[in-house]
């Protein structure tokens, strides 16, 4: 089809730091519209109509703000959306909205999490008596028990990503040294940064984390019992059980309404080494056995060690902490689709959290869209409930009897090309998707027609929520 005006319907301001991801996005505009002008750098005073489809620090957020009452200028970014991307503001999201919603599937779905504000590892002996009590009553409650039924859980940095700090502990004991480390690490920081110019590549290095740098955490339970597959081919080694988390690609659009979109084609990525049951004391070896990030990982097993979620169908499965509880089992093809269903329902809650959380940490604009990557593990019910435990009638995870799906995180600003060379064809349907479900009908509705030219089929984006935000119509 052509176009009924003779000048480009719009201008196009690309530009990521990934050549990769900014190259897809290229050819996707252009095979649509081959005579928008597509800029590596904002022009001034900026051509309108105009797509900002830019990394978040190379916008101009100014004029998406002045621009947000109008039709004539599309943002790849919200500009604040605290309390999705960071970890203690959605922490914060979720309790306000569990306090209204107390059946909402998020009371099972995100595992209980504690907000930590700590610069020195001595000030904890003023939070075991305030912040985090009942955290430690629990700590203090397994004292004695047997390894087996112990609790852990997991330290973040609350600002931190690419696995830089986060470390696993069972007592109060293991996380004082955890802090008193951070310290450490923080005193010889001049002797460190002569080290990096010679990078190791342990696991241990790359999660080094400065408290200096450093002020806001989160501890989050450790979720037991997460499902377990080989990411390796059946024929190449024996079963061999590995920890994943799943990576879910959804967009946000708009806020008039908020339109929440999930890209079918879910990642599953794999820690390095063979699950273990954590035991203390955590060295680096057993950590590497539950740190699913791939920027972990060396470039020779990225490859191996990142699945689509569909290729989970027909492998054998089994359940952390004594999987033969469950017994080696066959992921079936009605188990994917439960997951990916599971995760939808999980994102949708969630963003009706940060909605419901109120305008001061999240604000979406009706000139916006936003990619944004989630983790999501997926478990087996525990063999006993409790009050803060899954319960399997509960929400998302009530959709098939074996599965559980829970949140970990929202990432702004994904590093896409952890996928690996050997799944770019997912990156490149989630661009499609977003071009053909956001950008095309933002420049439809500018009166400019229908594109120039037909864009590739694509596995489409799927809309897992619609919803409307206070102060906008």
């Amino acid at each position: 089809m052509s176009s009924s005006s003779s000048s480009p319907p719009f201008t196009a301001f690309v530009r990521f730091p990934s050549a990769f991801l900014t190259a897809l996005i290229t050819a996707s505009l252009r095979r649509r519209f081959p005579s928008v002008p597509i800029l590596p750098s904002l022009p001034s005073p900026p051509p309108l109509p105009l797509l900002q489809f830019a990394d978040y620090d190379l916008l101009d957020h100014s004029l998406t703000l002045d621009h947000a009452g109008a039709h004539d200028l599309l943002a790849s970014s919200y500009v604040i959306r605290k309390s999705l991307i960071r970890k203690h503001y959605l922490a914060s999201a979720v309790a306000h909205y569990l306090a209204k919603h107390p059946d909402s599937l998020l009371a099972t779905a995100v595992p209980r999490t504690w907000a930590v504000e700590i610069r020195f590892a001595d000030e904890l002996e003023e939070m075991w008596a305030d912040d985090l009590w009942d955290l430690g009553q629990e700590m203090d409650e397994q004292e004695g028990k047997e390894e087996a039924g112990r609790a852990w859980w997991i330290l973040k940095p609350g600002m931190a990503d690419k696995g830089q700090g986060i470390r696993m502990f069972s007592s109060k004991a293991e996380l004082e040294e955890i802090f008193e480390e951070f310290e450490e690490d923080s005193e010889d920081e001049d002797e460190d940064d002569k080290e990096a110019a010679q990078p190791e590549e342990t696991s241990e290095e790359s999660t080094k984390v400065s408290m200096q740098q450093m002020r806001h955490f989160v501890i989050q339970e450790y979720v037991p019992h997460p499902l377990l597959l080989d990411p390796l081919p059946p024929s190449s080694r024996p079963f061999t059980p590995h920890k994943f988390h799943i990576r879910a690609y959804c967009i946000s659009h708009g806020a008039s309404p908020l339109t929440l979109y999930l890209h079918p084609r879910l990642l599953c990525l794999f820690a390095p080494e063979p699950f273990s049951a954590p035991s203390a004391p955590m060295g680096e070896q057993q950590l590497s056995a539950h740190l699913t990030n791939t920027c972990l990982q060396r470039e020779e097993t990225k490859e191996r060690f990142v699945l689509e979620l569909g290729e989970l169908a027909g492998r054998a499965c089994v359940a952390g902490e004594g999987g033969d509880r469950m017994g080696r089992e066959v992921i079936a093809a009605e188990d994917v689709e439960s997951i990916r269903s599971g995760v939808g329902e999980v994102l949708a809650e969630t963003w009706r959290a940060a909605v419901s959380a109120g305008q001061v940490h999240f604000q979406p604009l009706p000139n916006a869209f936003e990619l944004f990557g989630c983790d999501l593990l997926v478990s087996l019910p525990c063999p006993s409930a409790s009050s803060h435990t899954n319960d399997p009638s509960n929400g998302a995870n009530s959709g098939s009897s074996k599965f559980r799906i829970h949140l970990l995180e929202v990432n702004a600003c994904p590093d896409v090309e952890q996928t690996g060379v050997r799944l770019n064809g997912v990156i490149d349907d989630l661009v499609e998707g977003i071009v053909q479900d956001v950008v095309l009908p933002w420049a439809k509705a500018l009166g400019v027609g229908e594109p120039e030219k037909e864009g590739r089929a694509t596995n489409g984006l799927i809309q897992i929520l619609e919803l409307g935000v206070r102060g906008h119509s």
